[in-house]
């Protein structure tokens, strides 16, 4: 072949070559798109960001059924003593709240494990307001009651005071029987919480549509603190308190009772003139 023809033919090879490898005319490269921001924040291992960094909502209204005898289905203790919400019911609990996880599929939810924490964190508030906080773990198969073990430790280890033992009630849903009751049913259960009054009847229910979507520490005491002001709790008479006019004519006849008895006494133990 001609050395000509050969630089040419080797040129013109070389340049088709490079061609493939640059974008069409007209067509500038540009870097793959980056993807969006998401309202979420970025995950990592399990896809949890982070107790420290996950947030429920401040701003809730009722969401869910309020279903009716709640206060009546029975759940088990870790001893395997079966308890109902009425139980938690006294002269010092004007309220429960009922914080039910999504239980134990393959591992524990984080994101219940945050919640239980910040419960634990916040409890002293709730009871300031007259109010016993109880959490629920469900869990299919009776062999897995034991991990409800598991929740525990990873809220305290959640919680900045890092407490010796959860100050609450933990009680385990077995058979996944009050999920069906409530009828929040998902894989285990839909995060759900419930506030009863001491009536028993539920005044307040949100369920979550995700296992994000659940009322924070300040939402739920909002909700508490209206019920209270619905239905104050009785209060002790105060000392200086004026009685009623039945009460101070019980307690004039009273006194009247005690100034006669040393008289009659006297009488009863006066030796006879002999």
């Amino acid at each position: 072949m001609d050395r000509k023809l050969f630089v040419a033919f080797t040129t013109l090879l070389f340049m088709a070559m490079s061609g493939c490898s640059k974008a069409p005319t007209g067509t500038p490269y540009s870097a793959p798109a980056t993807p969006s921001k998401s309202k979420i924040p970025v995950m990592t291992g399990y896809g949890f960001p982070g107790a420290d960094k996950v947030q429920f909502k401040d701003d809730v209204k009722p969401k869910g059924d309020s279903p009716s005898g709640l206060s009546d289905i029975t759940f088990t203790e870790v001893d395997g003593q079966q308890k109902k919400l009425s139980d938690y019911i006294s002269d010092d609990v004007n309220n429960v709240v009922l914080v039910v996880t999504r239980g134990y599929g393959s591992y524990v939810c984080l994101y219940c494990a945050t919640q239980t924490s910040r419960l634990i964190a916040n409890y002293d508030k709730f009871k300031e307001r007259n109010t016993e906080v109880v959490v629920t773990f469900p869990v299919s198969k009776k062999e897995d009651s034991g991990k409800v073990s598991e929740l525990a430790d990873k809220a305290i280890e959640f919680t900045d005071a890092k407490p010796e033992s959860v100050p609450f009630s933990i009680l385990l849903d077995v058979e996944l029987n009050a999920v069906n009751q409530l009828g929040i049913k998902d894989a285990l259960a839909k995060p759900a919480t419930y506030i009863i009054d001491r009536n028993g009847d539920v005044r307040f229910a949100y369920v979550g549509s995700s296992i994000t979507d659940r009322p924070s520490i300040k939402s739920l005491l909002t909700q508490v603190d209206s019920l209270n002001a619905e239905n104050p709790k009785p209060t002790q008479k105060k000392e200086d308190e004026a009685p009623s006019d039945n009460e101070a004519d019980a307690n004039t006849d009273a006194q009247k009772d005690e100034a006669e008895a040393p008289k009659k006494t006297k009488t009863e133990s006066k030796p006879k003139e002999g």
